[in-house]
């Protein structure tokens, strides 16, 4: 019985050291192409955190985000339980009472701290495991430590949503969330705690569910009032504070415009240069794209191919992009879809990239937006700009066929090929994970229409529509 139970111990430790192993391969792969250092293992130490993982920012505008992790894995079959305030179905990764104190503990003092746990599925020995390459030896899963040890009470274990399998799309998204946490971190700092006037003004561009007696702001009260606060932050800090409010005010101001043109917009085109810079994973769960993303598929929701469409640049070349740049930009192909828009990603054009190119019908015209490059930041709408719309709408005719990927015209194996990913890379999780991703806010929201069969299935519904 005693040699059994040591060999029962020796074989959960190799388990363990082959999670560990293959956690930090598939990170590092996952992360290749981005600028950052390969996964940090530190001291062994199995209460507490045995990674640190630098995700990137890619924006000059912000850091690179540090995040921790602690690996567990099993070879037992776990039976399911129905989790009613997660609305999931989820099972239970038992830890001893002193060792999950010890994790709470850890989590108190460390941001980001994330349990990845590898579930040896098929009961395979470790040398069989071996065997196989990182990506088919275990299941994974992932929750946010920080939001699972606020719930109450003193049980012994972990809840697992089934949903929260961790996979480079999980990855990416996580990355995305986090991302744009930080970006609008500006906007929560002490700092504008202690000047109540812009704390107000914030509320009004970016109002909580309970706040809806806040009439809005426009952009010139922006513009107007926020110079005034500038000595108050260090430089870098109030171009953040600006330029969040900026977006947040600037779609706001072209949401109600479509609202107001229901019915007579019988276009709307535009050019996003996000992802040249950087900063696409607005895109996916900043609460004001989504806002105006989900106007713009009201408005017209049955235009045919290139009427109510979307032009993604790629940020480099495509050998060169990793592979968390090219599953982002999937990601919004993804969420676009679902909210009843076209969308081609392109190649990037060698001139004038970096500008805002837009047209809108029902008379709005070409609506002024901003303009990025290498040296910063210029806003369109405050100065006196002569873009004319047929400019715009040239530049638009002229690339939106330069085509990389036309998911609508492309099945999963072919838009996997063109990326040179895996077609099992672009499939999202089941349903939209639990406990993982930054928390939604005023500023964040979930692209929840992306999960699962959904996803293809509004990629299909929208192919059916422009092309019928």
């Amino acid at each position: 019985m005693a040699k059994t139970a040591r060999n029962k111990g020796f074989e959960a430790q190799e388990l363990g050291n082959i999670a560990e192993n293959t956690f930090s391969d598939l990170v590092q792969i996952w992360l290749a192409g981005t600028g950052v250092n390969r996964p940090s293992r530190l001291t062994p130490d199995s209460q507490k955190i045995d990674f640190v993982v630098e995700l990137p920012s890619l924006w000059k505008g912000m850091t690179s985000m540090r995040t921790h992790w602690q690996i567990k894995s099993s070879s037992q079959k776990f039976t399911k339980h129905r989790h009613p305030e997660l609305d999931s179905d989820c099972f239970h990764f038992s830890f001893r009472p002193n060792d999950l104190r010890s994790l709470k503990e850890s989590v108190l003092q460390d941001e980001h701290f994330y349990l990845a746990f590898a579930h040896n599925v098929s009961n395979a020995q470790s040398s069989a495991l071996l065997l196989l390459p990182p990506n088919e030896r275990f299941v994974w899963y992932c929750i946010d430590l920080s939001q699972q040890m606020i719930r109450e009470g003193e049980e012994n274990y972990l809840v697992i949503p089934e949903q929260n399998v961790l996979n480079l799309s999980t990855f990416s998204l996580l990355w995305s969330s986090l991302w744009v946490e930080k970006f609008y971190d500006a906007l929560t700092s002490r700092t504008i705690s202690e000047i109540p006037d812009l704390g107000k003004m914030i509320r009004r561009v970016y109002p909580n569910s309970k706040e809806t007696n806040l009439s809005p702001v426009n952009w010139n009260v922006i513009t107007n009032n926020l110079s005034k606060y500038e000595k108050e932050f260090e430089k870098k800090e109030f171009t953040k504070v600006s330029l969040s409010l900026g977006i947040g005010s600037l779609l706001e101001n072209i949401t109600k415009k479509l609202y107001s043109k229901s019915g007579k917009l019988d276009t709307i085109q535009t050019y996003c240069p996000e992802s040249l810079y950087g900063t696409a994973n607005l895109w996916l769960f900043a609460k004001s794209y989504h806002d105006f993303m989900g106007a713009s598929g009201v408005v017209l929701e049955k235009g045919k191919a290139g009427q109510n469409l979307r032009i993604l640049p790629l940020p480099d070349d495509p050998e060169r992009m990793s592979k968390l740049e090219k599953v982002c930009i999937w990601h919004i192909v993804l969420l676009y879809s679902a909210l009843k828009v076209e969308v081609r990603i392109i190649y990037c054009p060698k001139i004038d990239a970096g500008s805002d190119h837009s047209y809108y019908g029902g008379g709005i015209g070409y609506f002024p937006w901003l303009n990025i490059s290498d040296d910063g930041l210029t806003w369109m709408i405050e100065n006196n700009i002569d873009a004319t719309n047929s400019r715009h709408r040239d530049f638009i005719n002229e690339h939106m066929n330069n085509i990389f990927i036309n998911p609508y015209r492309q099945n999963i194996f072919g838009i996997a090929n063109s990326f040179d990913l895996h077609p099992d890379d672009l499939r999202t999780a089941p349903k939209c994970p639990k406990q993982l991703f930054a928390k939604s806010s005023s500023f964040i929201e979930y692209p929840s229409g992306i999960f699962g069969g959904a996803g293809f299935h509004f990629l299909e519904k929208v192919k059916q529509q422009i092309y019928r």
